[in-house]
């Protein structure tokens, strides 16, 4: 009972902040909570194993070193379905680079009291809407996209909207500025790996564990104070200005061997090159249980 007691409770305390974690940022649709939850169900995974393999007795060895190789054990299991998975989205037919097309009327911000206060405090800062874009597989809708622009035009935001397996909706925003030496600096806050290549002119800063819109917008601001040269009006449409730089990044990483041309039964397609599914493992791993993006 002295032994039995303590594991119970550590795994009880263990289970219940990773459900609670995971049903928090599913039904929040805030992906940081899933940091915690991972961590946790790691935890609970190594120590509900070695707590059964010692009271079972199959393993002859102590609590301490059955915890160690349970932990391990799980940690490979974790990093070799990561892997398959990536491997399966590379032969699968799903868009490396999703193309957008205009929205329809049928699909509308979303109303949540979150987004419409991100609404809210697009229209307190001056910011136009632009444009409405979507991307499509098949049938399924998978992102939205709203193209804002302050009034001087000097910096857009692309607001992103995912929907998960379960409806529920996440938000990622992106800010870009031109400078006038042709220097595009970006700040966004994307939890989605990417692992691929960015033009040596792209300024990228990924921070994930901003989900403040104006968090995001002041740490872009004071990029755009340390730039060397003060930017320019972004004057493309921008709309062609998407879809310009879908092209200029499918391009560039093929160049570069991120991605690369594969036959398959159906024809030849791009698919994501060794290296480059090493690169999105890697990623995938450090947001999962860090939340740190590759720096770009």
């Amino acid at each position: 009972m002295e032994f039995i007691l303590p594991y119970t409770v550590s795994l009880l305390a263990l289970g219940a902040i990773s459900v609670g974690c995971t049903v928090w940022a599913t039904r929040a649709g805030n992906p940081l909570p899933l940091v915690p939850a991972r961590w946790t169900r790691w935890a609970f995974l190594g120590l509900g194993a070695a707590y059964l393999f010692n009271l079972s007795g199959w393993l002859d060895q102590p609590f301490q070193a059955l915890l160690v190789v349970c932990i391990l054990g799980w940690f490979l299991i974790e990093i070799t379905y990561v892997w398959l998975a990536v491997r399966a989205l590379s032969d699968g037919d799903f868009p490396l680079f999703p193309k957008y097309e205009p929205g329809d009327r049928s699909s509308q911000w979303p109303s949540s009291p979150r987004f419409i206060g991100l609404r809210q405090w697009l229209r307190s800062q001056g910011f136009n809407k632009l444009a409405h874009l979507q991307s499509h597989h098949g049938d399924q809708l998978l992102s939205q996209l709203y193209i804002f622009e302050n009034q001087d035009k000097t910096i857009r935001i692309n607001v992103l909207f995912l929907t998960n397996f379960r409806g529920v909706v996440t938000d990622c925003c992106e800010f870009i500025s031109q400078t006038t030496e042709d220097v595009r600096l970006v700040t966004d806050n994307l939890f989605l790996p990417f692992g691929g290549f960015y033009p040596e002119s792209w300024h990228v800063e990924r921070k994930p564990w901003t989900r403040s819109i104006n968090s995001l917008y002041q740490r872009h601001l004071a990029r755009l104070d340390a730039a060397k040269s003060p930017t320019k009006p972004l004057t493309m449409d921008a709309s062609d200005a998407i879809r310009l730089d879908t092209r200029l990044l499918e391009k560039l990483n093929l160049e570069l061997g991120f991605l690369e041309y594969a036959e398959y039964e159906e024809g030849t397609r791009i698919r994501v090159s060794a290296a480059g599914r090493y690169r999105i493992w890697q990623e995938i791993l450090t947001l999962s249980y860090f939340g740190w993006a590759r720096s770009y």
